[in-house]
């Protein structure tokens, strides 16, 4: 998993095997096994990797289909803002835009017009798989924290 995880992450950033090498300090060589899953990086490079990649430890490891899972973790204004929308009608792009530019770019590639912190969270005209899954992965976090609440 990690493999496939830094392999689509380096060539959608457009970087060569040598640049991320140099990044995070170790030879191409090395790099280029840990892409092929021939070697696994260490906790400390995985890190490091996670670091340079700006994405969590839990996405290249496969445990979340998001980047960075934890974007509603704490205090944070989008957590307030999921929180605050339990019982309203949810909430729309714009209004995340300040809050958290990735989730509301996230929801208008998809045509997310709107999202509630429910399981019925949607209504959207025509989502991917992929989309989807990434939609799922940020619900069951809404409902991990709500739980925790």
């Amino acid at each position: 998993m990690i493999g496939k995880r830094i392999t689509e992450l380096r060539n959608e950033r457009g970087l060569t095997q040598q640049t991320v090498a140099e990044g995070i300090g170790v030879s191409r060589a090395t790099y280029a096994h840990y892409e092929i899953d021939r070697r696994e990086p260490d906790h400390k490079m995985l890190r490091k990797i996670a670091n340079f990649f700006d994405v969590s430890t839990d996405y290249l490891l496969g445990l979340t289909d998001l980047p960075k899972p934890y974007l509603l973790s704490g205090n944070s204004p989008l957590s307030k803002l999921v929180h605050d929308t339990i019982k309203a009608e949810g909430f729309t792009p714009t209004e995340l835009t300040e809050v958290n530019p990735e989730i509301a770019r996230f929801m208008q590639d998809n045509k997310i017009v709107k999202a509630k912190a429910k399981l019925d969270l949607i209504e959207k005209s025509g989502l991917s798989v992929e989309a989807l899954e990434k939609l799922v992965a940020l619900i069951n976090q809404i409902k991990n924290e709500q739980s925790e609440d």
